[in-house]
This record gives C-alpha cells, structure tokens and sequence, in this order.
C-alpha cells in the first residue's frame, strides 16, 4: 500500500478456500423402437453444493463423447445464483 506521500507499507496473510466438488448424474439408460432417432436433452444434470456466493457467477464447462466417431460435443455454461443445471446434446442417434 502506498500513501500520497510516497510512503508504502505490506502485510501478508493466509487464505484458506473451503469447497467441496460439484454432483454430477448421468441420464439413465434409453429404451427406443429401432430406426427412431434418440435425442437426449439433458444428458447431464449438475449441482454445486459448494457455490455459495449470490450476484457473481461461475462457470461449468463440458464435453460429451458418444463414442459413435462423431466429434465431442463440448461447451460452457455460467451461472449466476443458482447452483444447478444441465447439459445437453444437440446430436442424434439413429438406432439400427
């Protein structure tokens, strides 16, 4: 810190971080009649007990691979006080 004067002065101190890792669940298993496209909207659902700071933000990122070839889906998504959500997957599977 400094002063009008020129003068300056410092300090330090310790900050200890609590939080405990966000929840995640899977969306169940899909039944579908074959040759139907499957579209599954919330592939992943989330909540972060741990995010406890009202009027900031934080942001969850992802990437969904279906194991099928075609590329990952992945993106973000930033909340602002609330501590839930879900991911979806635009992409569709054609059953055979």
């Amino acid at each position: 810190m400094y002063d009008d004067d020129g003068g300056s002065g410092s300090g330090t101190l310790q900050v200890t971080v609590n939080n405990v890792n966000p929840i995640t669940a899977i969306a169940a298993n899909q039944a579908i009649t074959e040759g139907l496209p499957l579209t599954i909207p919330n592939v992943i659902s989330f909540s972060d007990p741990g995010y406890t700071a009202l009027s900031t933000s934080e942001t969850f990122t992802y990437s969904i691979d279906l194991g099928d070839g075609s590329p990952a889906v992945t993106g973000a998504v930033a909340l602002g006080d609330v501590t839930n959500g879900a991911f979806g997957s635009p992409h569709s599977a054609l059953s055979t």
